[in-house]
């Protein structure tokens, strides 16, 4: 395997500058105007801003406001900068005189400067990004840290950054990603470049090809900043230039090369290799190189021990890698080598620290981002909290460094009490979904009990459980995702708990109604045990009144018939009884008047199918000695007064008698029956 550096800039990747402009910009020029920041930093500064949909904006007042932070970041002066816009599918820069597009562009190898019509058109896949970057993840890196860019525009161009220097197996993971990019139907689709960022660098893998001799000198006569080319390829040099040596022998045996071609070759060669290792730094006049480095180490520190910002460690990233940089410049050769890769050793760990300390701080402020800002699921919750514990386990993997223990412990403790809260919320949710499937179950118990119930204990029990169903859901707090989902079920349980609550209230009412009206029955079966006809008559009435004003859509309502026919007919019984009562009384009273007017004249008795009257002696003969003495007399007056008299009296009886519907059966003082009445119609 080799890996081939000739297609694309030595460039790094600032993510916490971008982090930084994006912010500022967000909170300063745009607002809530969507885009994304990306930087580079080789020869030049690159800042590629790209604008997600199609604004109006003002470029000009954009790009004076990124120079003014470029500035008091102490980077408008340290580095030559460009930025380019992404807008309408396009990427063009700020020309006061026009506007160009730079539609096809590319960076020119041989000195690096970004030409008009050169850079290639492409489209962020953003998605693709994230499906590669979890998948390697998943089955192939683990917890190596590392970031996917991808770009499609006339090839497909995958950017792989490998945030730690790792062990990697490059064609394992390329086949990998070759092999996800063929179950996506995108390996026939397009051409497709991947390069990979190691060690500060771009490569790429290339199984079948081996550089030339001509072609490693031409790179490094030609791109001062690839030097150390030459030497990770310093064997395959030695090979072929003995290869070479040994074809020189062989052809001067067969006199196949003259004298002239061989010294001409060599003394080229010759030149060549003086002149290359001549012009390296560091070979004459002390080392520049190892000051700058040392100066920008110190700048480091400077910053590192004013506050832990992102953006400070993001230019103390920045001036490590300038200073690891100028270090790699340095050759084998040089009398300052050892002590530039004692130094390059130094910083390189210092760098990592902080790239780690990074990569860790943007893994949880992501997590934290989506945390925050969307409703999610126990499931995707408990996998943000996973990925914010990754981070802090990331973080506390940082040691020997003092600055870097205090930024660790400060950040331990912030994100421990995120985890905190993400497991009071994961706690929240859960509770938020036991109560909903209580309310559920708690719902469908209701509606069994509501369709086997048929006295007032089951409607009581069917509310009581609505009553429970809307309790639950009222519990679900406002913050859950489960909370708007169950409000329309809230609304239909509210509703069933109403329509149950009506019900029972009016079988409350029907059988508190029964219960009045059976409690006037037994009134009037006691009265009718005491003979107490006129109160059983009430109680009787009184019973009727409440049974009659039982609801019919009730269990009391559908009983009652049977009752009602009941209370009726003892109600007729009772009437009669107390009719038959007053009538007797009432006929008595006629008797007792009739018997004892001036004297008693008869006594009587009355039986259930007569009446028997048995006259006085006296009273007869008194009547039969006044009508003779009348007759005697030819007293007229006296004898019409007796007939009116005895006229009155059979008159009276026979009234009697109609009323009671009985015989009256007039007896003498003997017992002899003189008479009967029997009732007329």
């Amino acid at each position: 395997m080799v890996i081939s550096m000739n297609t694309i800039p030595n460039t790094a990747r600032l993510t916490t500058l971008e982090i930084l402009l994006k912010r500022q910009l967000e909170k300063s020029a745009l607002g809530s105007v969507l885009l994304s920041v990306n930087c580079f930093l080789g020869e030049v500064l690159l800042i590629l801003v790209d604008f997600h949909n199609n604004y109006s904006l003002n470029l000009e007042k954009i790009e004076a406001f990124l120079y003014k932070i470029l500035k008091q970041e102490n980077l408008a002066h340290a580095y030559f900068i460009e930025i380019y816009y992404y807008i309408n599918g396009k990427y063009c820069f700020l020309d006061l005189n026009q506007q160009s597009s730079l539609l096809d562009g590319t960076i020119d190898d041989s000195e690096e400067i970004v030409r008009i019509n050169t850079i290639p058109n492409t489209t962020r896949l953003t998605d693709l990004e994230i499906l590669l970057k979890k998948q390697l993840t998943k089955f192939i890196l683990g917890s190596i840290p590392l970031s996917i860019n991808c770009f499609l525009g006339e090839v497909l161009l995958i950017l792989v950054d490998f945030h730690n220097n790792d062990s990697l197996n490059l064609e394992k993971i390329e086949a990998f990603l070759y092999k996800i990019l063929k179950q996506e139907n995108l390996a026939h689709a397009y051409f497709i470049e991947i390069y990979y960022y190691i060690n500060g660098e771009y490569c790429f893998l290339d199984l079948g090809k081996q550089p030339s001799l001509l072609e490693i000198l031409a790179w490094q006569l030609f791109n001062k900043d690839r030097r150390f080319f030459v030497k990770k390829h310093k064997n395959l040099i030695m090979n072929w230039y003995q290869g070479f040596i040994k074809s020189l022998h062989n052809n001067f045996k067969s006199n196949q090369l003259s004298w002239l071609v061989i010294s001409g070759t060599l003394g080229t060669l010759t030149l060549l290799t003086i002149f290359y290792g001549l012009t390296r730094p560091c070979i004459f006049n002390g080392c520049s190189e190892i000051k700058q480095a040392q100066k920008l180490s110190d700048e480091t520190e400077i910053l590192l021990n004013n506050n832990t910002s992102n953006s400070d460690l993001n230019m103390a990233r920045i001036k490590l890698e300038s200073a690891i940089k100028l270090l790699d410049m340095i050759p084998f050769w040089s009398d300052y080598h050892q002590k530039s890769s004692q130094l390059k050793g130094k910083y390189q760990q210092r760098l990592n620290n902080i790239v780690l300390l990074n990569s860790a701080r943007e893994q949880i402020d992501e997590a934290m981002y989506l945390y925050k800002n969307s409703s999610l699921s126990i499931e995707k919750l408990e996998t943000t909290k996973k990925e914010i514990e990754t981070g802090i386990k990331t973080i506390t993997t940082i040691k020997n460094n003092q600055f870097l223990d205090e930024v660790e412990n400060k950040d331990h403790e912030k994100y421990s009490q995120s985890i905190e809260e993400i497991n009071n919320k994961i706690a929240l949710e859960k509770q938020a979904q036991k109560s909903l499937k209580q309310a559920e179950e708690a719902a469908l118990l209701a509606q069994k009990r509501e369709n086997t119930a048929h006295q007032l204990k089951d409607l009581e029990l069917v509310y009581n459980t609505w009553l429970t169903a809307t309790k639950r859901l009222q519990e679900i707090q406002p913050n859950t995702k489960v909370y708007q989902s169950s409000r329309p079920l809230l609304k239909t349980y509210l509703s069933h708990k109403t329509r149950a609550q009506q019900r029972k209230k009016q079988e409350e009412i029907a059988v508190r109604l029964y219960e009045e009206a059976n409690n006037y029955s037994n009134l009037a079966q006691k009265a009718e045990e005491n003979n107490q006809w006129s109160q059983a008559v009430n109680y009787w009435n009184m019973a009727m009144v409440y049974i009659k004003k039982i609801p019919q859509n009730t269990f009391k309502g559908n009983q009652i018939q049977p009752f009602i026919s009941t209370y009726n007919l003892s109600l007729n019984k009772a009437t009669n009884q107390l009719n038959q009562l007053t009538q007797s009384k009432t006929i008595n009273a006629e008797l007792d008047t009739m018997c004892t007017m001036k004297q008693k004249i008869c006594d009587y008795q009355i039986t259930e199918e007569s009446i028997k009257m048995k006259l006085e002696s006296q009273y007869l003969e008194q009547v039969w000695m006044t009508a003779l003495q009348a007759k005697a007399q030819g007293n007229l007056q006296i004898q019409v007064e007796l007939l009116n008299h005895l006229s009155t009296f059979e008159h009276r009886l026979q009234k009697i008698s109609n009323q009671t519907g009985k015989s009256i059966e007039v007896y003498n003082a003997q017992g002899n029956l003189m008479t009967v009445y029997h009732r007329q119609q």
